[in-house]
């Protein structure tokens, strides 16, 4: 399939036959005035371009939109193409990324840090009724459910195509949710909780996300009237040295979905409710709604727990951010360090970085969904915009000339903690090839300050050194 069936001519540019009327809600066909929200448009790939690109040549919409892609390590013509696509803000081969799970956090997480008020997460080998993303965003912008998902029509059409000229009338609605095409607002994050990354790979991870709303009590929903065609196990079948993998990963996932719950999926929102373990795991606590804290220490722990150049210090950095109220850092790399920072709870964080890459990202609207105030600031070439914190950690371009300017401009604002990492391994010779380290540039702006006092160095994992201010 190199390309999505033609649409019929008729269809207007936002997807709208001209004299259909916006079912809005979703009420009885009545014209209603909906208002225009911002949609981010997930799509995690692996291979299949040809289908990736069909599948986005049927995005119709009367909303403004912004297309999120999770490539996750495709070949070579996805990277070119994605590469050739400026207007799609595409992840490429996110380190850490667990699986698909993994992968809908991300981009869910981009979009609503980006300001949209729905995401529709789709796979990258359907293709949408014209219609069908408005209806989704219209029914779930009611406000009395958190989850919609469209209506998979291949088991009931001849073929692809009948899905652009399909009826889409029925209002019917109900509890089979489909997750390869599904919308949420931030109002799921915040009551049910992000997808279980404790799932690897794909498969099972939908089912535990509609058991923990059911158990949540809150409400999704099918959409008829929101038709698409899932072509189905398209990257399964595009690499057969693959599904080995898959298929291990898919009993996995079955065991430990079993061992969350208590048995397999059940068929019925009555029995999950009867059937499913009270607690999940068995724990004695209300594990299944993940709240925001519980978010910030399952990315602190995991950047604890994984080896890294500085996993051995988070746990001090932890310890230092926790008796102060402002913390900020440069640099950001892997976002250990601002998973530390942000799991303190801190009033204010501000981050002073310039890529945008996975791992900041689902830190950034962790912090900011507990109610941090957190700020990403893009620091081209001079260091920007000095704010007066609690504690700096300093861990960005590790050469004398960069550290003795982040030190002139943003020192003095600092209260109480400077923290510097890599004091070990690029101490005296810096990270750029014939540039010095950080030593020089730190002992001559301690000379000239005897307000800072040396309180601890630590030669492992890269060094990490701290400072505290007199009378802090």
């Amino acid at each position: 399939m190199a390309a999505a069936p033609a649409l019929p001519a008729q269809q207007r540019a936002d997807g709208a036959a001209p004299d259909e009327p916006d079912r809005g809600a979703g009420g009885n066909g009545m014209t209603t005035q909906i208002p225009l929200a911002k949609i981010g448009i997930v799509i995690p790939v692996r291979n299949c371009l040809d289908y990736t690109q069909a599948a986005l040549e049927t995005i119709r919409t009367r909303h403004p939109y912004q297309l999120y892609v999770i490539d996750d390590y495709s070949d070579e013509p996805m990277k070119s193409w994605l590469a050739s696509r400026p207007d799609i803000i595409t992840f490429t081969d996110p380190p850490g990324s667990t699986g698909l799970a993994w992968n809908w956090n991300l981009g869910i997480s981009a979009a609503l840090a980006d300001g949209c008020t729905q995401v529709l997460v789709i796979n990258n080998d359907i293709l949408l009724h014209p219609q069908a993303i408005d209806r989704m965003a219209a029914r779930l912008g009611r406000g009395d459910l958190v989850l919609v998902t469209g209506d998979d029509i291949a088991p009931r059409c001849n073929a692809p195509k009948d899905v652009f000229t399909w009826d889409p009338a029925e209002e019917r609605e109900d509890h089979h949710l489909d997750f390869s095409c599904f919308m949420l607002g931030e109002q799921a994050i915040r009551r049910v909780g992000w997808f279980d990354e404790g799932f690897l790979g794909a498969y099972f991870e939908d089912n535990d996300y509609y058991a923990r709303l059911v158990r949540a009590d809150e409400q999704a929903l099918r959409l008829y009237c929101a038709p698409y065609f899932h072509h189905s196990m398209r990257t399964v079948n595009n690499n057969p040295k693959t599904q080995p993998l898959i298929q291990q990963r898919a009993g996995r996932n079955a065991e430990y979905f079993r061992t969350k719950w208590g048995r397999m999926p059940a068929g019925t929102r009555e029995d999950m409710l009867s059937e499913y373990s009270a607690f999940p795991f068995g724990r004695e606590a209300d594990q299944d709604r993940d709240t925001q804290a519980r978010r910030l220490e399952q990315l602190f722990w995991t950047a604890v727990d994984t080896p890294s150049d500085i996993n051995d210090h988070l746990e001090m950095l932890y310890r230092l951010a926790s008796s102060v109220h402002d913390v900020a850092e440069i640099g950001v790399g892997m976002a250990q360090s601002t998973c530390a920072l942000a799991y303190t709870h801190p009033r204010k964080l501000r981050v002073y970085e310039v890529p945008r890459t996975a791992a900041n990202v689902r830190v950034e609207y962790a912090a900011r969904l507990s109610g941090i105030d957190f700020e990403r600031i893009p620091a081209e070439g001079e260091v920007v915009r000095p704010e007066s914190t609690d504690l700096l950690f300093i861990d960005g371009l590790h050469d004398e000339e960069r550290v003795a300017l982040e030190l002139d401009i943003h020192a003095p604002f600092v209260r109480r903690f400077l923290v510097l990492h890599d004091t070990e391994s690029y101490g005296e010779r810096g990270e750029t090839p014939g540039h010095r380290g950080i030593w020089p540039a730190v002992s001559a702006y301690m000379r000239q300050h005897p307000e800072w006092t040396l309180q601890s160095h630590l030669p492992n994992n890269n060094g990490l050194t701290v400072f505290v201010r007199d009378g802090a």
